[in-house]
């Protein structure tokens, strides 16, 4: 019993280092994300038996989240509020179209 403890201890050990989720996640999404870190850090202890190498968790994570970004292809999303038109922004620049302007304003 107390030689397997040992291995669940560091991997509680691992997994409380990035509680951000599981703070304000709730219900299934805690579970969900839980199941997560738990096989996330299964595969790090098998990646580190089969390497051989001494890399951190926390190393470990950011080279699996970069190479799911690098696989998946988002789709462009337009941006928010009225597209603008590159074309006529520098005639909007110049001073014959600032009528609302006066050259030179009373002061009353």
């Amino acid at each position: 019993y107390n030689n397997y403890m040992n291995g669940v201890d560091k991997q509680d050990q691992q997994l409380s280092s990035f509680p951000v989720m599981r703070r304000y996640a709730k219900g299934y999404k805690k579970i969900f994300f839980y199941l997560f870190d738990v096989t996330l850090f299964n595969t790090y202890v098998v990646h580190k038996e089969i390497t051989k190498t001494k890399k951190h968790f926390s190393d470990f994570r950011v080279d699996v989240a970069e190479q799911i970004l690098e696989t998946i292809q988002l789709p462009e999303r337009p941006g928010k509020g009225r597209p603008s038109n590159a074309a006529d922004s520098p005639l909007r620049l110049q001073a014959k179209s600032w009528r609302h302007c006066r050259k030179n304003p009373s002061h009353n």
